[in-house]
């Protein structure tokens, strides 16, 4: 009698997983973000804040690698991002540091839409000259 019990409720477990799976599939499906990348970083530099957890960010030369702490780092290797800088400040709570650095993500524009937005021309734009340097190499590795 308990065993045929025990069994019942594992088959229901069995079709509730497959669900929760699914769901979980189609809310990650909306929530997908686009990031726009110079080569193998960032564009420009990006600062956000999730309750009381700040994440800056900062593109890198080529070579230099992830240089992140374990929340940020894990986010920002699924997203592609080869070469970055980061500094985490304020509350070292795991979520909320994911939390800040998909907030910084979602603020990185390319600078051509900047300079849309403003009326003028990318060449018009005071960009650095790692700028351009990434650009290329980010084109030779691609």
């Amino acid at each position: 009698s308990t065993l045929s019990s025990s069994s019942a409720a594992s088959d229901v477990y069995k079709r509730q997983v497959p669900d929760a799976i699914r769901k979980a599939i189609e809310k990650a499906k909306k929530n997908l973000i686009e990031i726009n990348m110079n080569g193998r970083t960032i564009t420009h530099e990006v600062y956000a804040k999730s309750l009381s957890s700040q994440v800056m960010i900062r593109p890198a030369g080529s070579g230099t690698g992830v240089i992140a702490g374990a929340a940020v780092r894990s986010v920002l290797e699924l997203a592609g991002i080869k070469d970055v800088l980061t500094k985490s400040l304020g509350s070292r709570n795991p979520i909320n540091v994911v939390s800040a650095t998909i907030e910084c993500l979602k603020l990185l524009n390319e600078p051509s839409n900047t300079a849309e937005k403003r009326g003028k021309e990318s060449s018009d734009l005071d960009l650095p000259k790692q700028y351009y340097k990434n650009k290329a190499e980010g084109e030779i590795n691609a």
